[in-house]
């Protein structure tokens, strides 16, 4: 085999840095030169040039643009004008919008450093989905409000009592910030402007104000300037000199060579290197493949370190501790105080009363009724697939007298249940339905339910559970058969826990845990006072005690085998708290190897000598290459570029042996590329429309003053006339599989190719459409067991609407097989016109089939869960081209290029037929906007 690292180029890329300002704003000056002497140590620096125009132009009263790529101090050049407007009481209220949870967590540190020095540390609020109304009052409160736009969706697409307390909070806005601005393209941009355009309009007609927008992106984009058309300033980063190493790279050899690449640095003693992925599921892959346990010849972590990112065995720790001279009254502390992270049952504990809000009790008994449902949905399935023995369907009748048969022989409890909660016009034994209409009679009791509990709930209140009695139980759901209710006690006390700051009035000792893992970073809330003495001993123990620094779980961190090069990984499919700390732990350390993705593009400030990348978009790529060369003097960039771009590259840098930075971004746009965006959609106007009509009087304003929303009015009408359920997300509608790390999602045609029905259980959420029992690492090596369809027969029979373009406008079908007689036509003229591309939009619930990969012959399986729940994604907008002949005239639409569409290449977003693509929104409105896109060019 050809070593294909061994075909190679180079080209030095040259930085002008930026220049140093000459003229400041004194108070703009004096903040500034406070904040970087608590990072530098150094007084009376002065900012950019370019920051400081940012500085003069905010000051002003304009709105800004700033267009620079990394490490050119982006968020402080607005930062610093604005707190110090708040200070002069120029402004009231600003909001900093970030696109992602992990860029507002990553750059919150810039804020929380300006909010001490303006002595407004308690000034900051963040808007996050899923805040009770009290805690978004209390947040929208705040001087500074830090959010990103879909969690602000998030409370439109609630009820009236959020939207009326978010609008008016939003209103109070003077200066709005939003940060990595390239991140948002086409529908996402679409969004913001009519997001803007809603404050816009009520401040002018209730306030008589005017808001300011501000702009911080790395790439240059018309579409996000015309969100604000403020002033441009092109800033420059101060990061120096680059050579840049393209390699010749194979697809399938790619984990070897980033291996031999790695390898390859160290042994030219690159003491900083940075590797970036373009999959979570490579850089884990990878860290695992070279990370070994400590190195033996020198413990390179210090006391702090550990302390940081090593957890280690209760037990183990006593044992090293009292070894050092710590007292064994000292040592019982370990026990008997605990953490927020340590979680207790109530059945630990004798007698016990806690106190929580009311909102867990809720989610507890929800999740115990949600496998009730689960349960009975499977006996029903059962059920009726016994028909299909006797050559009948699910569309065949079935008593309600056999379903409970079936029932009882699962359990007496649930038959009890199911006796209890059906309605009496469905409650005849005789009576007789097909599957589908008992599943919706089974479901409709069950969401009843679910809405009295948590009406009865009191959300205002802290809830108080006394154990053994659990009175709230009997309180909340006493109506229930008495049986009924000791088996939702029995499984509450499974799944409820607590931490220690929610007991009240107990004076017992606490369990003992010793094979319980203690985060050392922890131990200053065990031992308190006694904390430097622990403190002191333990340095002891690191310093001397190579044994029990191995016993040491330093969490995402290991060595390079045979070296002494500590290697970490990093990626947005690791939990927060997991994260935290890792990439300054890489800046401190003085050599190391840093595997990560996307994650460390934006908002994260390090450095590093060397990075080694791959091939991705052009904004993605110069994103990663902005991370080399900011302090170092001599800095590399090592890629691998497979395919005939290699070939490109070489040919459009041609002889040259240097180029000026920007020279270099510009070729590897234009050879890299990015995505395409689709730049509006009639859905997303319309969904602000409905949005608007759920405020009353101010939103009839709003509608009738917005120049963007008029031609939206009458599709909007017709949404709501056929009662379809639009999902307000910002940048993406298509919900996710949760995964049991922290905060983590993954794509669900992705993780449904690995997991097991075992390990999937269906939730109730907007964004999530299931919980998967697994951690994300537990993945990374598994191999792809099956293919995931989108069944489209039962999507077409079970769709909700259709919608048509006639000339320009819209018109929305609905009634039951409206989707099914649609696909019916469309495919008659398929075969009447040969390689005819149209496509049926269609509105409803997908759902799923799969069959376990290579086996050809294998049974396609409805997607279900653990409890036999179908998984479903609910209420989406879905494109399907009907026996579509040629694969290649559609890949010619270049569909996969659409960032806000989901298409399936790895099975060619086929259903299991064979012969029909289905397209999917991955941005709600991309599909509507391509029907049209597709049908307008004919």
């Amino acid at each position: 085999m050809i070593n294909m690292l061994e075909q190679y180029f180079n080209i030095k890329v040259n930085n002008k840095p930026p220049d140093i300002a000459k003229s400041v704003p004194k108070d703009e000056l004096i903040l500034f030169q406070n904040y970087i002497y608590t990072k530098t140590n150094i007084p009376d620096l002065y900012p950019y040039e370019h920051q400081a125009q940012a500085f003069k132009y905010i000051k002003e009263g304009h709105n800004v643009i700033m267009v620079a790529g990394t490490a050119a101090g982006k968020t402080l050049a607005v930062a610093i004008p604005i707190f110090t407007k708040l200070l002069r009481k120029e402004i009231n209220k600003v909001m900093f919008l970030y696109p992602t949870i992990a860029l507002l967590e990553d750059q919150q540190s810039v804020l929380l450093e300006l909010g001490k020095l303006t002595g407004m540390e308690d000034k900051i609020g963040y808007i996050r989905g899923g805040m009770t109304r009290s805690q978004l009052i209390s947040n929208l409160s705040k001087k500074i409000i830090v959010a990103t736009p879909d969690a602000i969706y998030w409370f439109f697409r609630k009820n009236i009592k959020y939207n009326s307390v978010l609008i008016y909070g939003l209103c109070q806005v003077d200066e709005f910030v939003i940060d990595e601005a390239h991140i948002f393209s086409g529908l996402t941009v679409q969004n913001l402007k009519l997001f803007f355009e809603r404050i816009e309009i009520l401040q002018k007609k209730f306030m008589s104000k005017a808001f300011h927008i501000h702009i911080l992106t790395a790439t240059p984009r018309e579409e996000i300037f015309s969100i604000n058309h403020g002033k441009i300033i092109n800033g420059r980063s101060k990061c120096r000199s680059v050579d840049v190493s393209f390699f010749n790279s194979s697809p399938k050899e790619k984990n070897i060579e980033y291996k031999n690449l790695i390898k390859k640095a160290i042994i030219s003693e690159y003491k900083k290197v940075l590797v970036i992925c373009n999959s979570a599921a490579m850089a884990h892959r990878l860290f695992f493949d070279i990370a070994g346990k400590i190195s033996e010849s020198e413990n390179v972590f210090t006391p702090e370190q550990y302390l940081q990112f090593g957890r280690v065995k209760k037990s183990i720790l006593e044992n090293a501790l009292r070894k050092f001279g710590v007292s064994d009254r000292t040592l019982e502390k370990l026990y008997s105080a605990d953490m927020d992270e340590i979680r207790y049952k109530l059945e630990e504990f004798k007698e016990v009363e806690v106190q929580t809000d009311p909102q867990e009790v809720f989610n507890v008994i929800r999740d115990i009724l949600m496998k009730y449902k689960g349960k009975v949905i499977q006996v029903l399935y059962f059920t009726f697939k016994k028909n299909l023995e006797e050559n009948k369907d699910f569309s065949s009748p079935v008593s309600l007298k056999i379903i409970l048969k079936n029932i009882e022989r699962r359990s007496i409890l649930l038959k009890k249940l199911i006796t209890f909660i059906l309605p009496k016009e469905n409650y005849d034994i005789n009576l007789e339905k097909d599957y589908f209409e008992w599943k919706e009679i089974f479901q409709d009791v069950f969401n009843i339910l679910l809405d009295k509990l948590e009406n009865d709930i009191d959300s205002s209140k802290i809830v108080h559970i006394h154990y053994p009695s659990l009175k709230i139980i009997d309180e909340i759901i006493g109506y229930m058969d008495p049986e009924i209710v000791e088996d939702i006690k029995k499984r509450f006390l499974e799944k409820f826990s607590f931490n220690r700051d929610s007991i009240i009035n107990y004076k017992g000792s606490f369990p003992k845990k010793n094979n319980q893992y203690v985060y050392l970073k922890w131990l200053k809330s065990y031992f308190k006072e006694e904390y430097e003495t622990i403190y002191s001993a333990l340095k002891g123990v690191v310093k001397n005690d190579m044994d029990f620094c191995r016993q040491i779980d330093m969490n995402h961190i290991g060595f390079i085998e045979n070296t002494e090069y500590p290697v970490i990984v990093y990626s947005g499919s690791m939990s927060k708290p997991s994260r935290d700390g890792l990439i300054n732990l890489f800046d401190d350390l003085k050599k190391a190897v840093l595997i990560s993705t996307s994650a460390v593009e934006v908002g994260i400030d390090f450095s590093a000598d060397l990075l080694i990348t791959e091939k991705c978009e052009a904004s993605s790529f110069l994103q990663r290459f902005g991370r080399v060369g900011r302090s170092s003097e001599y800095a590399c960039c090592w890629v691998l570029v497979d395919g005939g771009l290699f070939s490109d590259l070489k040919d459009e840098i041609g002889l040259k042996e240097a180029l000026l930075r920007e020279d270099f971004s510009k070729i590897i746009t234009k050879i890299f590329k990015n995505r395409i965006s689709l730049a509006n959609s009639m859905l997303s106007e319309s969904s602000f429309v409905l949005i608007n009509r759920q405020l009353g009087l101010i939103g009839d304003v709003l509608n009738k003053e917005s120049h963007i929303l008029q031609a939206a009015i009458n599709f909007a009408d017709k949404i709501e006339q056929a009662q379809i359920n639009l999902l307000y997300g910002l940048r993406g509608t298509m919900p996710s599989i949760g995964l049991k790390d922290e905060g983590v999602t993954k794509n669900v045609f992705q993780l449904l190719q690995f997991l097991p029905a075992q390990e999937l259980e269906v939730v109730d959420s907007g964004f999530e459409m299931a919980k998967a029992d697994t951690y994300f690492t537990s993945l990374i090596y598994e191999k792809r067991k099956y293919q995931v369809f989108v069944d489209v027969e039962k999507t077409l029979e079970e769709g909700k609407a259709v919608i048509i373009l006639n000339k320009d406008n819209f018109d929305i079908i609905v009634g039951k097989e409206c989707c099914l007689t649609a696909y019916k036509q469309i495919k008659q003229f398929y075969r009447s016109i040969p390689n005819l591309i149209y496509p049926v939009l269609i509105f409803g619930d997908i759902y799923l089939k799969r069959k376990i990969l290579g086996d050809e012959e294998g049974t396609l399986e409805e997607v279900c869960d653990k409890y036999g729940e179908p998984i479903i994604l609910p209420d989406q907008f879905c494109l399907i081209f009907p026996e579509t002949p040629d694969i290649k005239g559609l890949e010619s639409l270049k569909l996969s290029d659409f960032e806000e569409i989901y298409y399936d290449l790895d099975y060619k977003g086929r259903s299991p037929n064979g012969h029909d693509m289905v397209l999917l929104d991955n941005i709600q409105g991309a599909c509507l906007a391509l029907y049209k896109k597709l049908l307008s060019s004919k």
